[in-house]
């Protein structure tokens, strides 16, 4: 039987992870269509879309942004518990998702491609999860010219790699900081939305287990960024990371 619900993704998209994990959450049916660099344009445009993640639903509606699909999942499923009852909590989980889309989000990636875009293979490793047997033979034939492209698109050779780092570590201790008063979540003591984004943005970070797009493993990385990544991992945000993707992250279909 088809299933009623079908998810675009990119396997490095920490947008794409997102969602992924709310439709995993929530026990619905859906497939998953995990589309290669450079391809990708083509199956959006097809559907009245732009970016990854896009759902698409049987009767020809489509949610196109991260946000909007856990927002329609919360309120088909609000035993989920994305969004907090309380009108002033639910606000404060609004402020925290949508900084650490349109901050930590960006941040990770130019990170990760800072020196992953330089480390020879590692841009095939990146995206090659979930791909059909056809798109794999694609994406081998465009690899080496895969990580000139990726740094040009995202104008990774007009900043300084320690830049990059630099950005990401200042918006990550805005997280460390909210969690040092021993608080269990993002918010309080109960599992959110920005709990989930934040897991999901930075779970590539730090190599966090079951990660369900596609990362970099600690073993491919090199040594500095090996190093810094463990860094991540040992923090506060870091360490809840982990415990949410053991204790919330549910099965990857």
């Amino acid at each position: 039987m088809t299933a009623p619900l079908e998810l675009l993704t990119l396997a490095p998209s920490h947008y794409s992870e997102k969602a992924r994990w709310a439709l995993d959450l929530s026990g619905l049916r859906y497939r998953e269509r995990c589309l290669p660099p450079g391809l990708h344009y083509r199956a959006l445009k097809a559907v009245g879309s732009r970016s990854v993640p896009t759902l698409l639903f049987a009767d020809g509606r489509r949610l196109k942004d991260s946000t909007d699909i856990l927002r329609h999942l919360h309120q088909q499923h609000p035993q989920l518990g994305l969004w907090p009852a309380d009108p002033a909590r639910a606000a404060e989980v609004d402020a925290l998702e949508e900084e650490l889309d349109e901050q930590l989000a960006p941040a990770v990636r130019d990170w990760m491609y800072s020196w992953g875009m330089y480390q020879r293979g590692l841009a095939r490793k990146i995206f090659d999860r979930r791909l059909p047997l056809h798109h794999r033979l694609y994406l081998a034939a465009v690899a080496p010219s895969l990580p000139k492209l990726i740094r040009r698109r995202f104008k990774l050779d007009q900043v300084p790699a320690g830049q990059h780092l630099a950005r990401l570590q200042e918006i990550w201790s805005r997280m460390d900081a909210r969690l040092a008063d021993g608080r269990a979540y993002l918010t309080g003591e109960t599992f959110t939305a920005a709990d989930l984004t934040l897991a999901a943005m930075g779970g590539q970070v730090i190599g966090v287990e079951g990660y369900g797009g596609q990362t970099v493993s600690l073993g491919d990385r090199p040594p500095e960024a090996r190093a810094t990544s463990e860094k991540f991992a040992a923090s506060p945000a870091g360490r809840l990371i982990t415990r949410v993707y053991r204790e919330h992250r549910g099965q990857v279909r």
